[in-house]
């Protein structure tokens, strides 16, 4: 657990940072953790490019800022400074970078900062992301969290310079009152167990 903000004992302010916040793996973690964090006391913010999620994370009582650092271009560095100034005026405990492109504009925001004022930085590897210096970002966090046993291999074997003690694994969990065992989501218009009709001449 960070040190507390002194005027804030025991709050954490957490920002979490991805493209947008729109149907998928990433952006279901983000409202998950969201909800967790609202529902223990703590503060959730959120920034992506918008999405048709924001709605109901805004209904989880998280706090949506809509900022675009999704987009692999220079031109995206100009929001460092902003970011920085959220950073700071918000009072963020934790900043939690989500994908490449904004870990970056998180990165670099963070390493501008006064060592006194960083939030902690985390960083999840969600994939093996091709193997360059633009994903390397990826494993910069002080805490890098790995979703998988692969994963961890993945960034061990990929990425000699991480320290092994920093990497968290924290395995996906799966809701078993919305997903149940044996479900299978139906496809529009097909009648119940169509979809398994199908997959099994599929698979013939």
């Amino acid at each position: 657990m960070p040190d507390m903000p002194p005027d804030q004992p025991g709050k954490l302010t957490v920002l979490q940072v991805l493209p947008a916040l729109d149907v998928g793996g990433v952006e279901r973690g983000v409202l998950e953790i969201a909800q967790e964090l609202v529902r223990h006391g703590h503060r959730s913010l959120v920034i992506s490019a918008g999405g048709r999620l924001v709605d109901k994370l805004i209904a989880g009582g998280s706090e949506h800022i809509a900022l675009s650092l999704g987009t692999k271009s220079l031109f995206t560095l100009r929001h460092i400074p902003k970011l920085k100034q959220i950073l700071v005026g918000e009072k963020v405990t934790i900043l939690h970078a989500r994908s490449r492109m904004p870990a970056w504009i998180c990165y670099l925001a963070w390493r501008s900062m006064h060592a006194g004022q960083r939030p902690h930085f985390v960083t999840t590897v969600h994939g093996p992301y091709t193997v360059n210096f633009y994903s390397s970002v990826m494993t910069r966090g002080e805490s890098v969290i790995a979703i998988s046993d692969y994963i961890r291999n993945y960034i061990l074997d990929n990425y000699p310079g991480v320290d092994k003690s920093s990497i968290e694994l924290i395995h996906r969990g799966v809701s078993p009152e919305q997903f149940p065992y044996g479900y299978r989501p139906r496809t529009p218009g097909c009648p119940p167990g169509g979809n398994n009709i199908r997959n099994s001449r599929a698979n013939t």
